[in-house]
């Protein structure tokens, strides 16, 4: 009777105990350790119909820099943090955040020299894809195609991440191996690739001259020149292949952009003004204030009237688009593919 009197006084002191700790710990989240926003506030300001309280991103701040386990906080994260998920907020996958080093991984890649697969990356509907495979890289050899999806990178899940992080985890040590996680459109299963990472250096620009028969049975001399993207060597390098195919006595030009997925605008610009008269728009910026902005051929005339037939596909973004449209626009190229 003495032992099970001291096993339910043991259980008694148990629960007790049990229910002190549940206590101790709702009333310490309670004074400190929860944070409870309060209701989310909208005051006015002059000239504004409403803005937000930016007090409630202060307060989480402030909570999450004195209560979070790991101490001291990385301020420079939950800035980065911070302005990364404004600017996600308003759902455009081409608007996007810049930290240090990733801008510098971008600038890298329009300067055409980097370490890695050879492929251009991008995010639609919250997937990273394969936006083109680069001629001559890893990635090609390996088979990846535009519009492959990235849903592994090295056994880590792609969910949730931006096109610089996925970027930033592809790329690598030149010789060392990289595992993707890939789903193709068709296919019923993913499939991984293994791929090893090298010294990428590409040119934006390449050309070359093809004869082929004419409709009066005479061989003709076709340029076919294939840019790459738009990027820091684009303008001068297609400024020497229209030189070198004009002295070479092209009777045309085919101009590939297929999987070129653009680059700087002025760049696009300063191409199409091979063909584009002087003072003609060849694109325009329409902006949230009403304001728009025209970029305007430089007429520099080097292709006046020469026939131009446009090679464009899915991997064709951006830029590209710019100037294959620019070009239709204008009934200065006939337009193939999608």
């Amino acid at each position: 009777m003495e032992s099970k009197k001291n096993k339910w006084l043991s259980l008694f002191i148990v629960l007790l105990l049990l229910a002190g700790s549940y206590k101790l710990g709702f009333t310490q989240g309670k004074s400190g350790f929860v944070f409870e926003p309060q209701t989310f506030k909208v005051v006015n300001q002059k000239d504004q119909p409403k803005t937000v309280d930016y007090g409630l991103l202060w307060d989480a701040i402030a909570k999450l820099k004195t209560n979070h386990i790991d101490k001291p906080t990385n301020d420079e994260k939950i800035l980065y943090g911070a302005v990364r998920g404004a600017v996600e907020s308003v759902g455009d996958p081409y608007t996007t955040f810049f930290t240090p080093d990733e801008l510098k991984s971008f600038e890298t890649d329009l300067a055409g020299t980097f370490s890695g697969i050879g492929a251009e990356i991008g995010k639609q509907d919250g997937a990273i894809l394969i936006i083109a495979p680069l001629d001559g890289t890893p990635a090609k050899s390996a088979g990846l195609l535009a519009k492959d999806i990235i849903t592994k990178v090295d056994g880590q899940d792609t969910a949730g991440w931006s096109t610089e992080e996925a970027v930033k985890h592809i790329r690598g040590q030149k010789g060392t191996e990289v595992k993707l996680t890939i789903y193709r459109a068709g296919r019923n299963d993913t499939f991984e690739v293994a791929i090893k990472r090298d010294d990428i250096v590409l040119k934006s620009v390449k050309w070359e001259i093809k004869t082929t028969k004419g409709t009066d049975g005479k061989d003709k001399k076709v340029g076919v020149v294939k840019l790459t993207r738009f990027g820091d060597d684009t303008s001068g390098l297609f400024s020497s292949a229209v030189q070198d195919l004009k002295a070479k006595g092209v009777d045309g030009l085919v101009l590939d952009l297929r999987n070129d997925p653009g680059g700087y605008l002025e760049t696009a610009v300063d191409v199409a003004s091979y063909w584009v008269e002087a003072d003609k728009v060849v694109v325009t910026e329409a902006h949230s204030d009403g304001k728009n902005i025209e970029y305007k051929s430089k007429g520099y005339g080097k292709l006046f009237g020469v026939p131009t037939i446009t090679l464009i596909n899915g991997g064709s973004a951006s830029a590209s688009e710019i100037l294959s449209g620019a070009l239709h626009d204008y009934n200065l190229t006939k337009l193939v593919g999608e």
